[in-house]
């Protein structure tokens, strides 16, 4: 399989700068991969989980918290609104957002107060399932 490189960052920082051969993405009208000698395109992304696989086969997983993936024949740039890979999650500090994301939606909100509380809720779910945690 054909090489390229995978760029991964947010507005705080580069997450991830590999070779790799394959990567999957959380577009916003489903699931897409990309291979080395893509076609150009520009893809709207969602909250969810990347993986990608370099070609010695090792397989990595990362949250995607929105944003956009520019795709080239050789290299894909992933520009997300946050972004972190899956071995740099704390699973306790997940779990703990994940409870408080829940009780705060037990609570009366306000419409915007509502939003905020399911962004952190998806956000806390998207961190556990790249650790592998069923929620």
């Amino acid at each position: 399989m054909r090489e390229f490189l995978l760029s991964i960052v947010s507005p705080e920082r580069v997450v991830l700068e590999e070779r790799v051969v394959h990567v999957r993405l959380p577009g916003s009208e489903g699931y897409f991969g990309v291979l080395g000698g893509h076609a150009p395109m520009v893809a709207e992304l969602t909250y969810g989980i990347g993986e990608y696989r370099r070609a010695d086969g090792v397989m990595r997983r990362f949250t995607v918290l929105g944003g956009f993936a520019e795709v080239l024949p050789d290299r894909t740039i992933v520009c997300a609104d946050a972004a972190e890979l899956a071995e740099e999650i704390d699973p306790d500090r997940a779990r703990v957002a994940l409870r408080h994301a829940l009780e705060i939606l037990q609570q009366p909100l306000s419409e915007e107060e509502l939003a905020e509380a399911r962004l952190a809720l998806e956000r806390a779910k998207t961190r556990l399932r790249a650790l592998g945690e069923q929620v």
